[in-house]
Parts: structure tokens; C-alpha cells; sequence
């Protein structure tokens, strides 16, 4: 925690503790401008987690103060602070620049055993004053690329289809297709039918689709490489 953040546990889930739970999973909101998204639920497909044992605490950041650099960096220590409180396993999950940041803290070792980066996106929308979409593709694999020890961490991206924030869907797909051999298990969710938008994430189709397997691939001796 910080005067500008907060790691936390989301009281509308099921409290296990270090001691008692699975793990603990954090997820991180998007970015929206200036609108205040702190408090924000995290997305229904957390629960199949919660349910199996694992806390749920949000990363939630002041809008002001919310650079993708700097987030990443009090992501970092609050990663290291739980790992330090007992949690056996510890993934980082997020939706829109909260995926983004969930790769981003993969370049110090340790940190995560899983990352789940639902819709990541830190450049704007093509019709947004000084975006920088047409640099997201190759800022994407240099985040990627800096994992620290890819062969021991759990890797799982959602994309889809109509997401005004991603860039070029067919050669993101076939760039993050090509970081399957570094991660230790690695799973593409690839704009799939039935789930659309920014926010296909946090829809019930999505939960309902591939809550389960998302819970599969992070726990299971031999995660599935598609749901």
C-alpha cells in the first residue's frame, strides 16, 4: 500500500487466509482516463478460484497517479509481501492495463507462479489524441520477453474479437503464439465466438466458458493447453 494504492482483500469474496488457502490471486482493474475505478468487483470467472481455496485481493490504484511503470512497480512489492505472508501459490491476473501490468511483473523472478492477462492493453484506442497504438505488438514481446524465468511460470492471455484497444489481432495472435515454448504452460484464449468487446473478460459467457479451465490450467499437475 501506498498514498496512491492499495493491494487488498475484496470483502465480497470467501476469506481463507495464508495459512488455510490454496493461494491468493490479485487481480487488477483497467484504466479508464481519470475515473476512479478503486473498489471495482473483480470478474466472476476469479470465483471458481475463490470457491477452490484461494483468496481474492484487488490491486487497486489511484487514477492520477497510474502509469504503467509505476504500477507495475508497487505490483512488485505487494507480490513479494504476500509471497512473504505464507501464500503457497501466487498468480496475478487482471483485466485491460491490469493485464498489461500482471506481465509486466514477470521480469523479477519469484513473484508469480501464474499470470492471467485478460484484454491486456496500456496504448489507447486508435482514435485517442496521442495514442500509441501502432507500438503495442512489439512493446507487448518486449514485456514478454523480459520474463524472468518463463520455464516455472503459468502464462494464460485473453483476447477478442471488436476490442477497440487491441492492435492488429492476427499478428498479436501469431506473435503470443510464438512465446509458447518459453513459458512453462501457456494458454491462448484467441477471440473466441460468443464473447466480444473490451470486456469480454468480465461477461457471464466468459465465466461460464472458461472459468473452470482458467482454475484447471493454473492448479493442475498437467495444465490444458486450450479450454
Amino acid at each position: 500500500t501506498s498514498a496512491h494504492h492499495a493491494t487488498l482483500p475484496d470483502e465480497r469474496f470467501i476469506w481463507w487466509g495464508p495459512e488455510q488457502a490454496r493461494g491468493v490471486l490479485v487481480f487488477g482493474h483497467g484504466k479508464e482516463a481519470l475515473t476512479d475505478l478503486r473498489g471495482r468487483q473483480p470478474h466472476s470467472w476469479t470465483r471458481h478460484f475463490n470457491n477452490a481455496g484461494f483468496d481474492v485481493w484487488r490491486f487497486d490504484r489511484e487514477p492520477n497517479a497510474d502509469s504503467a511503470r509505476r504500477a507495475a512497480a508497487w505490483l512488485r512489492d505487494d507480490l513479494a509481501e504476500l509471497r512473504g505472508r505464507g501464500y503457497r501459490q501466487v498468480i496475478v491476473a487482471g483485466q485491460s492495463r491490469g493485464g498489461w501490468n500482471a506481465l509486466m511483473v514477470l521480469n523479477r523472478p519469484g513473484l508469480a507462479d501464474v499470470a492471467i492477462a485478460i484484454a491486456a492493453a496500456a496504448h489507447g484506442r486508435p482514435s485517442d489524441e496521442n495514442n500509441r497504438h501502432h507500438a503495442q505488438i512489439a512493446e507487448l514481446e518486449a514485456v514478454l520477453a523480459e520474463a524472468a524465468d518463463p520455464r516455472r511460470t503459468r502464462l494464460a492471455v485473453a483476447d477478442f474479437r471488436d476490442d477497440p484497444f487491441m492492435a492488429e489481432p492476427e499478428k498479436r495472435a501469431e506473435m503470443l503464439r510464438r512465446q509458447r515454448a518459453r513459458f512453462g504452460a501457456f494458454l491462448l484464449i484467441d477471440r473466441p465466438e460468443g464473447v466480444t468487446g473490451h470486456g469480454g473478460g468480465g461477461t457471464t459467457a466468459f465465466n461460464d466458458r472458461y472459468g473452470a479451465c482458467l482454475l484447471r490450467f493454473a492448479t493442475a499437475p498437467r495444465p490444458p493447453a486450450s479450454c
